[in-house]
């Protein structure tokens, strides 16, 4: 099963919503705060060349001095973004790339988060790739989150009204 950098970011947010998306019932396209994070991503940095593809697992933002960046609109979900950076540094380090460090940049806060990899860090990315195989392989979504994160998800509606 291929997992994508999303699908972990998604992992660590919400299940429900990783589950939904990977199975094709999607809503971000209508969402305006994942459009204003699209714009935040493709307005800032311009001078970087985005979008750094590794096969079709992950859409790195930009890559410069062995660094990869991820540009998040805020700050509030870090732990699911250092999760999704944490992946794209395993990936690279399993294709053989050594030194590769992270950084995830929040430009509206003028923020910018170092994210490193070591053994813990690889052993947390295992149990987080099967938990995802399984959660996918469920007939039913898992129950919603009920978090105060939910007011803002693209999927909010489809599952609280």
């Amino acid at each position: 099963m291929k997992i994508t950098g999303l699908m972990v970011n998604y992992y660590c947010l919400c299940q429900r919503k990783l589950w939904l998306c990977f199975h094709k019932i999607n809503m971000e396209n209508e969402s305006e705060l994942v459009n204003i994070g699209k714009v935040i991503d493709e307005s800032t940095y311009e001078d970087e060349k985005h979008n750094f593809f590794i096969e079709d697992l992950a859409n790195i933002d930009y890559l410069k001095n062995n660094t990869v960046y991820e540009i998040k609109k805020s700050d509030k979900m870090l732990e699911s973004a250092i999760m999704q950076v944490k992946y794209y540094l395993y990936l690279l380090k399993e294709r053989g790339l050594k030194n590769i460090k992270g950084k995830i940049n929040v430009p509206l806060s003028k923020k910018s988060i170092d994210v490193f990899l070591d053994d813990e860090g690889i052993q947390e990315i295992e149990k987080c790739l099967a938990e995802i195989e399984k959660i996918l392989n469920y007939k039913l979504p898992p129950q919603t989150l009920e978090s105060k994160i939910c007011k803002s998800c693209a999927y909010y509606e489809l599952c609280f009204i």
